[in-house]
């Protein structure tokens, strides 16, 4: 299903191997689990990302222009590296991965759901965190980002599912991980079914992980959703109290949160927010 010409896949791996150079002059500023994490997922967000595209075009072969067309949103890998480097994402995500990873060494036999994984980036990062008998399972809607999920992780299991009917009994997972999805929820019922499916399929003090982006006036609420009507592309964010009302309507005891980057050409801020299901 993934077929890359032999001139794509190698233009893919220059770029990465360049990248990991400079990655490794920055090692004294990146914290070894985080480069390694950088290192690991890189090459196959550039693959998905040229994949996506390709198929956007109708094609069954990713060439090389496509890899060119992709890694121009990236720019060079010293440029990207000072990126990452400036911004919050190393501090947030060794944070949240020693978070996740002492809730679920709580548990003989952990499960972890990712609603909304798409190709399980998330969940491969799960995989250097060494967690005894875990189990992993990642539900989407996009056939694609699955089937390549499925190719690259075989630790996890994917399925096809609507994260607001999701197809599994109550109370057996110990971590739900919900990145970037709740904002694409298009009703603010649609929201609050996908919160009381998370709690049902939670054991109690399971933990949930969110991380979104949530609009940071009560007025671009509105904006948003007036855009909609107009044009349904555009996403509808939210504040955060909205959400955090959601949650303690739904059995949530929320323990932590914190901002971790702000879009102000979108009025936009993102947030990480844990909360246990009392």
């Amino acid at each position: 299903m993934f077929n890359f010409s032999k001139k794509a896949l190698q233009i893919i791996s220059d770029y990465v191997r360049e990248f990991r150079r400079a990655s490794k002059k920055l090692q004294f500023e990146l914290d070894p689990l985080y480069a390694q994490i950088l290192s690991s997922e890189f090459e196959d967000i550039i693959k998905f990302r040229c994949v996506k595209y390709s198929r956007k075009r109708g094609a069954k072969k990713i060439e090389a222009d496509d890899v060119s067309h992709v890694l121009k949103k990236f720019g060079r890998p010293t440029e990207l590296l000072k990126k990452i480097k400036g911004s919050f994402s190393q501090r947030i995500v060794l944070k949240s991965l020693k978070f996740i990873r002492e809730a679920l060494q709580k548990s003989k036999k952990p499960m972890v759901l990712d609603a909304g994984c798409g190709w399980g980036r998330y969940l491969k990062r799960l995989q250097t965190q060494n967690i005894k008998n875990l189990e992993m399972v990642g539900v989407d809607l996009d056939s694609v980002s699955l089937h390549y999920g499925k190719t690259i992780n075989k630790q996890a299991n994917f399925l096809k599912s609507d994260t607001e009917t999701l197809p599994f009994r109550g109370q057996i997972f110990d971590l739900i991980l919900c990145n970037g999805v709740i904002h694409e929820i298009e009703t603010s019922q649609g929201r609050e079914k996908l919160t009381r499916e998370f709690a049902h399929v939670l054991k109690p003090q399971g933990t949930l992980y969110i991380t979104d982006a949530f609009a940071k006036f009560r007025i671009l609420n509105f904006i948003f959703k007036a855009v909609r009507h107009v044009s349904p592309k555009i996403e509808w964010h939210f504040p955060k109290n909205v959400l955090k009302k959601i949650l303690l309507r739904n059995s949530f005891k929320i323990v932590y949160e914190e901002k971790f980057s702000s879009n102000f050409r979108e009025g936009t801020t993102s947030y990480v927010i844990i909360a246990v299901k009392s």
